[in-house]
C-alpha cells in the first residue's frame, strides 16, 4: 500500500482526533453501551506477507485505556500499511465509517453535544445541538465555538474549556440561536485526553428557568401582599378600637347606633380579607380555612344586601328581599357565606340593564325531612344565559359573549368562587335561563343545621352588661406602645373605658421610660417600632428589677407569620394579637394578666 497523500493524511489526524472524542462522549454518557465489545482485526501488507494485528477485546467503558493502540492502528493507515478495519470478525468498515456507532449513540441524545479542538474548533455537532442553535451541521464544523454563544458568555466559555481540559468544567451560559434569540443552558465539559479535544454537553435550561421564574413572580406577589395587608390592618386596627368605643356607650342616638354597627361590620369584613392575604399560599391551593359555626341564613342575606346597595342603586333597579320568616340556621362561615350571597347579587345587578329588577329569596325546603336545606334563590330580569353557554357559568375566567356593557368588566371568577365556596360547606348552586333576554336564575342549596340554635346560644353567650360595672375594681396598669398615634390612642381609650389605669409610648425607647416611670402590670407592644422594636421592648421589661413574674406582655403586630409568633415567644411575649382584634380577644387577654396577678 501506498503511503496517503497529504491531504488524506490530515483527514486521518482528524480522525484519530474526532474517534478519541467520540469514545470519550461515549464514557460520559453513562457509559450507554457498557456491554459492547469490539474484536478489532487490522489487515494489510507489508511488502507481500499479509500482517494481521489483533486488537484486544475493548469495552466501551475501558475504550480510553486503549486509544493508544487505535491512533497506532491508524498512523499504520497513514503509513500506507492498512487498508481498514474488520470489525466482528465479519465486516470490513473503512476508516470513514468507523466513528458511525458512536455518531448515531451521540445523535440520538436529549442533550446537545459537540467536540471541540485544542485551538477551539468546532470538530463535530450531533443533531440535539443543531437544533437548540438553528444553524445547519454543516456551518457549525470548522467554525470557532465562541461564535456559538452570546457575547456576555464568551469568557465564562473560555473558563469552562480551561477547567474542562483538567477537571471537568460546567458553568450556565446562553447559546447564539440563529434567528436572534438566546437560549439557556447549562455546559458541562470534560476532555478527550491530556491533549486532545474536549466534549461539552448541553442540557436545555428553559424549562428550569421558566419555573425559576414563575416561583420568583409568586414570591414577589406573596411578599407584596404580605406588605400590603400589614400596612391596612395599621389604620384598621384604630377604626375596630373606635368602633368598640362607641358601642360601649348606652346613650346613642339608635341611628348612629345603626351606623356604627354597619362600621364593626364591614370592617370585621375587611380584617377577615386580610386574614386570607397573608396566608394567600393556602388559597392558591385550594386550602382556604373556614371558621365553621351555627349561622342564620336571614342575616347572611341582610349583610350582602347591605354592600350590593351602591350597585344596585347606580343601576337605578328595584330589589326586593324575602327573608325567611324563621331563623334559617346552617352550618358555616358567616364572612363567606355573606361573599356567596354578596357575589349573585352584584352578578344579578351587573347583567341586567338600568331600570330592571332583582329578587332574593330565602326559605327552608322540608320537602325531604330526613335532609331538610335552606334555599337562596337570586333571580333577575337581564340579559339572560344562552343554552350553549349554561354549562360554563361557574368556570373559571367564563364571561358571556352578548355583553356589551362597562359596569360588567372583570375577571369571570364571581360565580367560580361561589360554587367553590358552598362546595367546602357541603352545599351547590345551580342556574336556570330561559335564553337571551329571558333573565337568570342562581339557585344555593345548604343544609339545615338541626342543632345550631343550641349550639348558637353555647358559643356566643349574651353580653355580660357587669362587666362594665366591675372592671373599675379590677382594673390593671396597662402600657401600650405603637408607632401608630391612633392605633395606641384609640386602644388606651378602649382599655381606660373597661376601667384600666393606661399610658401610651409611640417608640420602643419611651416605652421603657414610660414602664420605667409607671411599673406595668401588663404590656401592649407593636412589634415594628422604631428605635427599639417590640421584641426587644420585651426582653428589656422581662429584666426590670421591677417586674414581676406575672407582668403580662402581649405582641401586636400586622404580621401573621408563623415566624413573627415564633420570634415573639422567644422575645418573651405571652401571646401574640393580630390587628385589628374585637373586644372578645381584648377581654380574654386581659382576664389572663388579671388571673396571673391574684394571689392563688
Amino acid at each position: 500500500m501506498s503511503t496517503p497523500s497529504t491531504d488524506l493524511h490530515e483527514r486521518l489526524e482528524l480522525e484519530i482526533q474526532m474517534l478519541r472524542a467520540q469514545l470519550a462522549e461515549a464514557e460520559e454518557m453513562q457509559r450507554a453501551i457498557t456491554n459492547w465489545e469490539v474484536d478489532g482485526f487490522v489487515v494489510g501488507h507489508a511488502g507481500e506477507q499479509q500482517q494481521v494485528l489483533l486488537l484486544s477485546p475493548v469495552a466501551v467503558d475501558q475504550a480510553m485505556e486503549h486509544v493508544a493502540h487505535t491512533a497506532a492502528a491508524l498512523q499504520a493507515v497513514c503509513n500506507g500499511e492498512v487498508d481498514g478495519f474488520v470489525v466482528g470478525g465479519e465486516h470490513v468498515m473503512l476508516l470513514g465509517d468507523a466513528h458511525l456507532p458512536y455518531q448515531a449513540m451521540i445523535d440520538r441524545m436529549h442533550q446537545g453535544a459537540i467536540t471541540v479542538s485544542p485551538g477551539g474548533e468546532v470538530l463535530y455537532a450531533n443533531d440535539r445541538f443543531t437544533a437548540m442553535t438553528g444553524v445547519p451541521r454543516e456551518q457549525l464544523l470548522g467554525s470557532r465555538l465562541e461564535s456559538c454563544f452570546v457575547q456576555d458568555d464568551r469568557k465564562s466559555l473560555g473558563d469552562v474549556l480551561e477547567q474542562s481540559v483538567s477537571e471537568g468544567g460546567q458553568a450556565e451560559l446562553s447559546i447564539a440561536c440563529a434567528d436572534g434569540s438566546s437560549l439557556p443552558v447549562l455546559v458541562t465539559g470534560a476532555s478527550a485526553g491530556r491533549h486532545g479535544p474536549v466534549i461539552l454537553m448541553f442540557t436545555d435550561l428553559t424549562e428550569r428557568r421558566l419555573h425559576h421564574d414563575i416561583a420568583e413572580a409568586n414570591r414577589r406577589k406573596d411578599e407584596f401582599l404580605s406588605v400590603l395587608a400589614h400596612e391596612l390592618r395599621n389604620p384598621l386596627a384604630p377604626i375596630r378600637n373606635c368602633v368598640q368605643v362607641l358601642a360601649g356607650f348606652d346613650a346613642l342616638d339608635p341611628a348612629v347606633r345603626d351606623l356604627v354597627a354597619i362600621i364593626e361590620r364591614q370592617s370585621a369584613t375587611l380584617a377577615r380579607l386580610l386574614d386570607d392575604l397573608l396566608d394567600i399560599k393556602r388559597l392558591d391551593h385550594g386550602k382556604l380555612t373556614l371558621r365553621m359555626g351555627p349561622v342564620d341564613l336571614n342575616d347572611v342575606l341582610r349583610d350582602a344586601v347591605e354592600v350590593a346597595m351602591p350597585l344596585v342603586e347606580e343601576r337605578r333597579h328595584a330589589l326586593q328581599v324575602d327573608y325567611d320568616t324563621q331563623p334559617c340556621w346552617v352550618r358555616g362561615d358567616p364572612v363567606r357565606l355573606m361573599q356567596v350571597a354578596l357575589n349573585l347579587l352584584t352578578n344579578a345587578a351587573k347583567y341586567t340593564p338600568p331600570g330592571g329588577h332583582v329578587c332574593a329569596r330565602l326559605r327552608r325546603d322540608a320537602s325531604d325531612p330526613v335532609a331538610p336545606c335552606a334555599l337562596l334563590t337570586v333571580t333577575d330580569d337581564g340579559i339572560g344565559i344562552a343554552p350553549a353557554q349554561l354549562g360554563n357559568v361557574f368556570d373559571a375566567y367564563s364571561q358571556l359573549g352578548n355583553v356589551d356593557d362597562a359596569m360588567t368588566a372583570g375577571l369571570g371568577l364571581g360565580l367560580t368562587v361561589v360554587r367553590q365556596l358552598l362546595e367546602l360547606h357541603g352545599g351547590t348552586v345551580t342556574v336556570h335561563s330561559g335564553g337571551a333576554n329571558q333573565g337568570s336564575e342562581f339557585t344555593v342549596r345548604l343544609p339545615i343545621d338541626a342543632t345550631a340554635t343550641e349550639t348558637r346560644a353555647a358559643v356566643d353567650p349574651a353580653p355580660d352588661r357587669t362587666h362594665a360595672d366591675t372592671a373599675a375594681a379590677q382594673g390593671l396598669r396597662i402600657l401600650v406602645a405603637d408607632d401608630n398615634v391612633d392605633g395606641a390612642s384609640s386602644l388606651a381609650l378602649l382599655l381606660r373605658l373597661a376601667g384600666h389605669d393606661t399610658r401610651t409610648a409611640n417608640d420602643g425607647l419611651e416605652a421603657l421610660r414610660v414602664a420605667d416611670a409607671f411599673h406595668p402590670e401588663a404590656a401592649f407592644l407593636d412589634l415594628g417600632m422604631p428605635g427599639l422594636d417590640g421584641y426587644g421592648v420585651a426582653r428589656e421589661l422581662r429584666k426590670r428589677p421591677w417586674a414581676t413574674p406575672s407582668l403580662a406582655i402581649f405582641a401586636l403586630t400586622g404580621w401573621n407569620q408563623p415566624e413573627a409568633k415564633r420570634r415573639a415567644t422567644e422575645a418573651g411575649f405571652d401571646a401574640h394579637l393580630v390587628k385589628p382584634f374585637d373586644a372578645g380577644d381584648l377581654d380574654r387577654l386581659i382576664a389572663t394578666a388579671r388571673a396571673a396577678r391574684e394571689p392563688a
